[in-house]
């Protein structure tokens, strides 16, 4: 029998939780959902899970969201960032990492990091007089690494 990927639980009048089964953690072997309370009708949770379920199917609400930043760092630069560039070109991106995104976001679960908060990073780059090359450089290394 098939493992539902997705359910809605009542959880009061007009409120539903709705999760989306994401996997299982590759460390610990345990189930990772994501939960969500909607407050609304039936049909609007309804909505909502047909959504979540969708964008997971389409890698937006991916399994990632249980893994630490570092984690995809050291995927990523491991499975392709080194294959993909000069030895040199590796070294900055490491030294990048290490320096300015790993002691602040290192530690954090993906799926927990926003916009705003590494917009903050960026300025506390430059309020420690990095200069726009070397953020605008930063910058792309970990949207790469996002990507």
């Amino acid at each position: 029998m098939a493992r539902k990927l997705g359910q809605i639980i009542r959880r009061g009048a007009s409120t539903w939780l709705v999760r989306v089964y994401l996997g299982r953690d590759p460390q610990t072997g345990t189930r990772k959902y994501h939960n969500q309370t909607i407050h609304g009708s039936f049909r609007e949770a309804q909505r909502f899970l047909n959504l979540k379920l969708q964008q997971r199917d389409n890698g937006r609400v991916s399994r990632v969201t249980v893994m630490s930043l570092n984690q995809l760092l050291d995927q990523w630069l491991t499975d392709v960032a080194k294959p993909g560039v000069r030895p040199r070109t590796f070294k900055d991106y490491e030294a990048l990492l290490r320096l300015h995104i790993r002691p602040v976001l290192g530690n954090r679960l993906i799926g927990t990091i926003s916009q705003i908060e590494i917009q903050s990073l960026y300025a506390r780059m430059f309020e420690r007089s990095l200069s726009a090359r070397m953020i605008e450089y930063t910058n792309a290394v970990l949207e790469s690494a996002f990507r």
